[in-house]
């Protein structure tokens, strides 16, 4: 969850979550080296996105965020589901690779209502981030693309996903830099996970460790805000270099309070976009191809995992560090 996007988030008090990743597809035009989508058999939408959006609507739901799976613009209808969500009143978040964001699409974004763009861009380098993502180009794309969506529309909010992996650690300072070129709101860093062959090495933790007093003043130089305020992530006897952070734990997640991840491929229901990649029996608790949203969050399944998240979890060490802030601040209402 995303506090500093949509701080208004904490003063609704819903019986139903407000905010919905929904998965379209397993269609990417990329190929990323961290990424498994490609593995994946079932690759086309099984959901009828139009009433999936009708249900969310009339349970109260306030943003829908198109997300991967895939690349959201790798589905030709992304934009028919861009109309309806802006006919029904929802707020329109999405994720994207960049590679789409070409004049013309984005001069189509003013018919939508669209609050927030996450963009993924892993390096401060063209050639890198093409090769990590296998796309030639497609940095040039992205970065080109945000720029013309600031300029066109100011207040679209533009977060970058970076993640923190091996090859681009140790140049996390140049990567702040670059926002003197690239006009985008936030930073968001994601550290690695299930990628062992992208971990860290240990003499990179260290490093990192004895300068993150100068990323954040470097970061303020350039007016680059982070999506979270602590990026002081390897902390002794805590941090395990899988992406996990036993500080985490003891955190307790209200996720299922406040937004849900909807595969639109298998239908599953998960309780937020981390846990969609963790152990599949355990986080689904319903299928909107069987039910309806209203039945889903009633079910004995969902009650009883909306109890366990605010306890021990299987995923909480692993969660993203967006998510886990905002928790503290569900909490600290409280």
């Amino acid at each position: 969850m995303y506090q500093k996007l949509f701080p208004e988030m904490l003063k609704f008090d819903n019986k139903f979550p407000l905010y919905y990743w929904i998965s379209l597809s397993n269609k990417c035009n990329a190929n990323c080296k961290f990424c498994d989508i490609h593995e994946k058999e079932d690759i086309n939408t099984k959901v009828d996105v139009f009433k999936l959006l009708d249900n969310i609507k009339n349970i109260g739901g306030k943003y829908v965020q198109f997300t991967g799976g895939g690349e959201p613009f790798a589905n030709p209808e992304i934009f028919d589901y861009l109309e309806y969500a802006t006919k029904l009143g929802l707020n329109i978040v999405f994720i994207t690779n960049g590679f789409f964001l070409t004049e013309s699409i984005v001069k189509r974004f003013k018919n939508y209502n669209i609050r927030a763009i996450f963009v993924s861009i892993d390096s401060h380098l063209a050639k890198v981030h093409n090769e990590t993502r296998s796309v030639n180009k497609l940095f040039e794309r992205a970065t080109a693309g945000i720029n013309n969506i600031k300029h066109l529309y100011p207040n679209i909010k533009i977060i970058i996903n970076h993640v923190l992996n091996d090859s681009n650690i140790d140049d996390l300072d140049k990567f702040i830099a670059l926002k003197d070129e690239i006009k985008y709101d936030y930073l968001n860093p994601i550290i690695v996970k299930e990628c062992p062959e992208f971990y860290f090495t240990d003499d990179q933790i260290d490093d990192y460790k004895n300068k993150t007093n100068l990323l954040l003043e470097l970061a303020k130089n350039h007016n680059v805000e982070f999506l979270y305020d602590d990026i002081n992530y390897f902390v002794d006897s805590k941090y395990l270099n899988d992406g996990s952070d036993l500080r985490k734990n003891d955190v307790p997640c209200n996720a299922l309070n406040y937004a849900s991840f909807i595969d639109c491929v298998s239908g599953n229901v998960y309780p937020c976009d981390c846990s969609v990649h963790r152990d599949y029996d355990y986080y689904c608790f319903g299928n909107v191809l069987a039910d309806n949203l209203e039945k889903i969050y009633s079910n004995d399944k969902c009650k009883q995992l909306r109890k366990e998240l605010k306890c021990a979890s299987k995923c909480k060490s692993k969660c993203d560090y967006a998510n886990v802030h905002f928790n503290l601040l569900v909490n600290e209402k409280k």
